[in-house]
């Protein structure tokens, strides 16, 4: 997530913590943090520490990625590269992605068809040309861009949440370049 931008995050968490499933989320990652999540391990067996690092260097070198690259597990570097920086969170880019992580878990929580667990009562429309999706659970619409441009997407209703730039109209949202809208449809 390090690649994304601030819109192509919320855009992420909006659809995993939309989604029926139990989202997992990674440290750091509900207000962006800038520090990498790096596998760190502490094994008192040598022997069983050195397979694990010559096992992700040769799980990672089999993907295409450089093998001495790939951080040791059992250097503390690797640790300390990997712990949270709290003052982050009190930056506005990292404290306004927190307020959105908050505001989507709340309405999980407070909107039924949100704890619906079933797949059926899903439903997902998108145009892969205008790089734009609609998940739809119940009366709410998760409407995406995630493109550059602006997109007029076929879901209307009242913003509940969003990140970038939305104007809802009588029959389609208007969304900004790398943004989304949580909409009450009903």
């Amino acid at each position: 997530s390090q690649n994304l931008d601030h819109g192509q995050l919320a855009i992420k968490a909006a659809l995993a913590l939309g989604s029926p499933y139990t989202a997992m989320l990674f440290m750091g990652e509900e207000w962006a943090s800038s520090r990498p999540f790096q596998f760190f391990n502490s094994h008192p067996d040598q022997e069983l520490a050195s397979a694990t690092a010559a096992g992700r260097k040769a799980e990672f070198a089999d993907h295409g990625w450089d093998a001495a690259k790939i951080p040791d597990p059992q250097d503390p570097e690797t640790f300390l590269r990997s712990k949270l920086d709290w003052a982050e969170v009190s930056d506005s880019g990292p404290a306004r992605m927190l307020g959105f992580y908050r505001d989507l878990i709340a309405l999980r929580h407070s909107e039924p068809a949100m704890a619906d667990p079933w797949l059926t009562h899903l439903t997902v429309d998108y145009v892969e040309e205008q790089r734009w999706i609609i998940m739809r659970r119940g009366p709410i619409a998760i409407a995406c861009n995630l493109g550059i441009e602006d997109v007029d997407v076929p879901a209307a209703g009242e913003p509940v949440l969003g990140w970038g730039g939305i104007a809802a109209e009588t029959d389609t949202t208007r969304l900004a370049g790398h943004s989304v809208a949580v909409l009450r449809t009903t």
